[in-house]
């Protein structure tokens, strides 16, 4: 085969033709981890402190007038905030699942975290096509984490709508990070800082968040050196003997279902697990 000029077949353009010539997903299956059961109701949510130490993060309906004055305002305090229904109107809200995602994504390759969460020293990274990703969740915990699928796969980019706040310093979409994140039940992110404001999107299944505002940092116990954006607690079982600290701030929690979107402000610690199989798309911005 003779070299390919890319003026006139882009590369990917010619990684799409490629990725749609090779074979379908007829007999693949996807690993019952994937698949959301039908007891949702019972799944776990965020084990409860103390009742002085844990309280609800602020919440507004996306349908409500107001609530895109409450957005500004809680990015202007460098407060969190759950709006309700956010991307209810996003075609990825009604068109990804695990099966749609299969087809679309298939024989293509991605880095995938292997281990409960990065802050573990048996954790590591591993690149398997997405078929694979999805076939092989028996005996390890799978993540397709902060990866940048629409760089990848800009055709998807199609399916998600930008949210307006993101553009409250500059109207250049490309200033704005765009990461998804694929994994089955239990997949869980340590108490961190991100170095940007977040709108965490939720397009599929559900997610549980714990957050600390940053002038309790010193009770979160940060790692040193490379992860000293990152919490030495478990912030679902701390062990307040090693961290007492934890135990004299507050938290703040919330439940992220499908269709909301989670503001996380620049700095602010949060801790992340995936109650059910979950599809999510995070926003940075300035």
């Amino acid at each position: 085969m003779g070299r390919i000029d890319e003026k006139d077949v882009p590369l990917r353009q010619l990684a799409w033709l490629i990725h749609e010539n090779l074979p379908g997903t007829s007999n693949d299956v996807i690993h019952p981890a994937f698949c959301a059961s039908s007891d949702l109701e019972v799944k776990p949510g965020l084990r409860d402190l103390s009742q002085s130490q844990s309280v609800p993060i602020e919440e507004c309906n996306d349908t409500d007038e107001d609530s895109f004055e409450k957005l500004c305002a809680a990015v202007h305090s460098a407060e969190p905030l759950l709006v309700r229904g956010l991307a209810t109107n996003m075609p990825a809200f009604e068109k990804w699942s695990f099966p749609y995602l299969l087809e679309e994504l298939h024989s293509r390759t991605f880095p995938v975290e292997i281990g409960t969460k990065y802050s573990d020293e048996e954790w590591s990274q591993k690149m398997m096509t997405f078929k694979d990703f999805l076939e092989n969740a028996e005996n390890q915990r799978l993540y397709l984490a902060q990866h940048r699928l629409f760089d990848q796969v800009p055709h998807l980019k199609r399916d998600v709508i930008i949210p307006d706040i993101c553009f409250s310093e500059s109207i250049n979409p490309d200033v704005v990070d765009m990461n998804m994140w694929i994994g089955p039940e239990g997949t869980v992110s340590p108490l961190h800082t991100d170095p940007r404001k977040n709108m965490f999107v939720q397009m599929h299944g559900t997610k549980v968040f714990r957050m600390v505002a940053p002038e309790d940092s010193e009770a979160v116990y940060p790692f040193d050196g490379m992860l000293s954006n990152t919490s030495q607690v478990d912030v679902e079982h701390p062990d307040l003997t090693a961290h007492p600290d934890f135990a004299e701030i507050r938290v703040f929690d919330a439940t992220v279902n499908a269709g909301d979107a989670l503001f996380i402000p620049k700095t602010w610690w949060h801790y992340v697990r995936s109650v059910t199989p979950s599809i999510s798309v995070s926003f940075w911005f300035d």
